[in-house]
């Protein structure tokens, strides 16, 4: 009995949420780490410069050491967060720079090639007939070839580009039907303006 297209999107949902939850757990364990190996350095540090009950101008050097180690730690421990942030944002202005077409490229996506397979010239009609429907030029089609797994997602880009990509799971094993439907839901996120 064939799998039903509705229990392999739960199980794919499944599977996200999974990766999703390791990765962020993975960020977490690995800032957990480096503070393990960063505290105890400054917590050495700070015994082997600072003198407890220090007196006289023991007291200024003593009191600007811990200044200074404060300041440092406090660095050290936030500096990755920053790093991160800084990365991230660098990252998301980069990809508003690029077009929808450029994006699904790097998201190891190449343009469909409906003349050379059946499944992708399906699947270039049906996003045709659902532009006609939709009354919106046709985003370009990509293909995700080195997926087995049911997705698909749509991309926004510099210059109102507009790009959908589907795995080639889902162009082998949903029906033409499944396919509309999945492809209906990404022109959906179009329409709303939030692929």
């Amino acid at each position: 009995m064939p799998t039903r297209f509705l229990d392999k999107h739960r199980r794919a949902k499944r599977a996200s949420r999974r990766l999703h939850l390791a990765f962020w757990l993975g960020a977490l364990v690995s800032y957990l780490c480096y503070l393990i190996i960063i505290v105890p350095l400054f917590i050495f540090m700070a015994a082997l410069f600072i003198t407890p009950n220090a007196t006289g101008p023991d007291a200024g050097l003593n009191n600007l050491m811990m200044l200074v180690l404060f300041g440092v730690g406090v660095i050290a421990v936030f500096l990755p967060v920053f790093k991160l942030l800084k990365a991230y944002n660098g990252r998301k202005r980069e990809l508003g720079q690029q077009s929808a077409g450029e994006q699904a490229e790097a998201l190891g996506g190449s343009p469909a090639r409906p003349d050379d397979d059946p499944l992708e010239n399906r699947y270039v009609n049906l996003v045709a007939e659902l532009s006609l429907a939709a009354g919106i030029p046709a985003p370009a089609a990509y293909v995700l070839r080195d997926d087995d797994s049911i997705n698909a997602f749509a991309l926004s880009g510099a210059g109102d580009s507009l790009a959908l990509a589907v795995s080639r799971g889902a162009l082998d094993n949903l029906t033409r039907d499944e396919l509309q439907a999945v492809l209906g839901h990404e022109f959906g996120h179009i329409e709303n303006g939030d692929p």
